[in-house]
Order: C-alpha cells, then structure tokens, then sequence
C-alpha cells in the first residue's frame, strides 16, 4: 500500500524525466543528420555545375501523337 502511494507519486516525475531526455536525444540525431546532409549537399554541388553541358549528348525529343481508331 505504501509502494503505491509511492510510485503514483514519483511516476509523473520520471515520466516527465525520460520524455526530456528522449527528446533531447532526439534532437541531437537529427541535428547530426542535418549538418550531415548539408555537408553532402556541399560538396555534391561542385558536381551539378557540370551536369548542363553533359546534357546536350541526351538525346532527340520524340513527340508522341494520339492515334484514334
């Protein structure tokens, strides 16, 4: 009797604790993604500067004409 009173009483404070903590780690995950992906954004852009003249070799422009029976 005496452990439930307990436990209902310190229950809301390490449910707030661990939802704080989690969502710090959350935070801290995706945090990393984002610098992660900014960094790969960065340095993939050099690339892409290229890409329009490696464009002109596609390719002819076929169009397609809707034939009725």
């Amino acid at each position: 009797m005496l452990l439930g009173y307990i436990i209902r009483l310190a229950a809301p404070a390490i449910i707030r604790w661990y939802t704080r903590r989690m969502l710090r780690h959350f935070e801290q995950y995706h945090q990393t993604i984002f610098k992660n992906s900014q960094a790969e954004e960065s340095t993939n852009q050099e690339p892409n500067k290229k890409s329009p003249s490696s464009l002109d070799n596609v390719g002819d422009y076929v169009d397609f004409e809707e034939i009725k029976d």
